[in-house]
């Protein structure tokens, strides 16, 4: 079996009406029905198995559609903040002059979109590209295709995580709590320290607070940082699948075309060159 061919299928699938939404918005459904128990009744109805489906992929949509716009702008916040603090037009225009420059554009239209501005220009290769008819041409675009759906994915679970550490926070404080007060009898018994009640809570909110949110941010950073390479993975193959298909192919038959009058011309002027020959030849033979 080609689980890559497979893979590609699913991930074409997702990007049909942009339904990669329903991957985070199916986690953040989870998440909430997790934390208030109660929103079983209104999702899931055991006698209208139908109505219970539409139901949760509607509310998954939404979600979904919700948690990719938090997610994304959260991303972009700390690409500004952390890291390479750069703001994610800046991100965009450095990737697409990168890949760019390395290519010798010759078409007028999309050299004067790249110098002009270099979203319009992307935009402009994003649609050549869709429009193209050619076979491998499509497999490509489906591949830069596949880039969006996944980076569209790793934002969208941004949110969910957050709302899953804190649901863990808030749901499990008695059980930190009876860790720390363990803590507080031995500490105690040690060194005859009391610790006050609200103390104790004080101690067990920080902790758990501390906690969840290193674990929460290690999980986030590294969803952001795969959301930002299929980003810049999707803009470098739109460009080389641009070159190759669409420029390149435009430029064959200009370039077949002046093969074709060069080859016309050096065969005139080699028939012009044994014509003069053969009178040469005929005008010794007369003399």
């Amino acid at each position: 079996m080609d689980f890559q061919k497979q893979f590609d299928t699913v991930t074409g699938a997702l990007n049909i009406f942009d339904m990669s939404y329903l991957v985070s918005g199916a986690t953040m459904l989870g998440v909430l029905v997790y934390a208030f128990p109660s929103l079983k009744g209104f999702v899931f109805h055991k006698d209208q198995v139908t109505v219970s489906i539409i139901i949760c992929i509607v509310i998954a949509y939404v979600l979904g559609m919700i948690s990719w716009i938090a997610g994304k702008q959260f991303r972009y916040w700390m690409m500004k903040h952390f890291g390479d603090k750069k703001t994610n037009d800046e991100d965009f225009k450095s990737k697409f002059q990168e890949t760019a420059q390395c290519f010798n554009f010759q078409d007028e239209t999309i050299k004067k979109l790249m110098e002009d501005d270099k979203n319009i220009a992307y935009s402009y290769m994003w649609m050549r590209l869709d429009k193209s008819q050619d076979e491998d041409c499509r497999s490509r675009f489906v591949f830069a295709s596949r880039s969006w759906v996944l980076r569209a994915i790793y934002e969208g679970l941004i949110p969910p995580v957050f709302v899953l550490a804190a649901t863990i926070l808030f749901k499990y404080f008695s059980v930190w709590k009876g860790w720390c007060e363990t803590f507080c009898q031995w500490l105690d018994g040690w060194s005859d320290v009391v610790i006050p009640s609200w103390g104790k809570n004080a101690i067990v909110g920080l902790l758990g607070v501390a906690i969840m949110t290193s674990i929460a941010y290690v999980i986030v950073k590294l969803l952001a940082r795969e959301a930002r390479r299929c980003a810049n993975t999707q803009i470098r193959e739109v460009i080389v699948a641009y070159y190759h298909f669409v420029e390149n192919k435009e430029n064959v038959p200009l370039n077949t075309e002046i093969d074709s009058n060069r080859e016309q011309e050096t065969n005139r002027n080699m028939f012009l060159v044994l014509l003069d020959k053969f009178r040469s030849a005929v005008k010794k033979l007369f003399e």
